[in-house]
């Protein structure tokens, strides 16, 4: 409130994007809840990937709007650079200009996510990682085993689809085997 009322405050509250989001999901310890999405704070299910993001921009993004783009705060700062017309020297960042998805309602089909949460020994955890195409979704716990969800018919990962697709859970795991080998190199 004290940002809104700064903006409003200078005149800049109408040509401001204003951007609210968080790094992860909620941690239960501290009162935070993820229902009805599956899994907390470092996990790699839907409660520790999915966060809220909201964004106001007078004029320019609809009041209301809601946008199912996959996209990640890694997109934020390209978007930032392009909106205020900052070239980028080169092509090596994982993000994408979120334009086109907020102005055009855009879905990128061939958007590919890859995370990984090394081992923990504060928090007793071995690595996780997962991979996520479309509304595919690759998941490998270290206690739970393998997943293989599709996140728009199942958003709350309750259907473990690795045994009806067996072609698709193979092509995504070897994308994530691979992706994994180069960021070790």
């Amino acid at each position: 409130g004290r940002v809104m009322d700064a903006l409003e405050a200078n005149g800049l509250a109408e040509d401001t994007l204003v951007v609210f989001l968080t790094d992860h999901g909620g941690d239960p310890v501290y009162g935070g809840n993820n229902e009805p999405y599956r899994g907390d704070k470092a996990t790699l299910f839907e409660g520790g990937l999915r966060v809220p993001c909201i964004m106001r921009w007078p004029g320019k993004i609809e009041a209301g709007s809601r946008n199912k783009a996959l996209c990640s705060s890694l997109d934020l700062f390209p978007t930032f650079c392009d909106l205020a017309g900052i070239e980028l020297e080169d092509n090596r960042l994982d993000g994408r200009v979120l334009g086109p998805a907020l102005f055009e309602g855009s879905r990128w089909e061939d958007r590919s996510l890859f995370w990984e949460l090394g081992a923990h020994q504060e928090l007793e955890r071995k690595p996780w990682s997962a991979m996520r195409t479309g509304d595919w979704k690759y998941l490998e716990t270290p206690t739970e085993g393998e997943f293989l969800f599709n996140l728009g018919d199942d958003p709350y990962e309750q259907r473990n689809l690795i045994d009806s697709e067996p072609e698709r859970y193979m092509a995504m795991k070897a994308k994530r085997d691979e992706i994994s080998l180069k960021m070790r190199k």
